[in-house]
């Protein structure tokens, strides 16, 4: 036996255009409305997840782009540190090579002075 159920309207509606529907038809739309209700919330938890994701998303960037700046301030470190390195061991052999020059210079003037004392001895024992 197919039961029929009114459809209940407004007061100004025509009876007669007024559809009823068999109870197959009213346990199908009962159906799509559930599923259009479920995919409604299916698509508000899909929407929060995106907005998590981005969120964390926009969290690892700034953690990327703070890591990345980090990084050039260490080349940058480097750099200098690098050219005052290269500064002192410049320096270093300048001084190394005066020092060897004067170390040089300190052995000709002590030869110097042991010959110019043998000859003012030799000076003085001959007369």
């Amino acid at each position: 036996m197919i039961s029929k159920l009114t459809v209940f309207s407004q007061t100004n509606t025509d009876s007669l255009h007024v559809k009823c529907f068999t109870k197959e038809e009213v346990k199908t739309i009962i159906k799509d409305l559930k599923a259009g209700d479920l995919a409604k919330e299916e698509l508000n938890l899909s929407q929060k997840q995106i907005f998590v994701l981005e969120k964390t998303i926009n969290s690892k960037d700034s953690i990327i782009t703070v890591k990345n700046q980090e990084k050039l301030n260490l080349d940058k470190l480097l750099k200098v540190e690098t050219e005052k390195t290269k500064f002192f061991e410049d320096r270093s052999k300048d001084l190394e090579n005066k020092v060897h020059g004067i170390n040089q210079t300190n052995k000709i003037l002590s030869v110097g002075s042991i010959g110019l004392i043998g000859i003012l001895v030799g000076v003085l024992i001959s007369k």
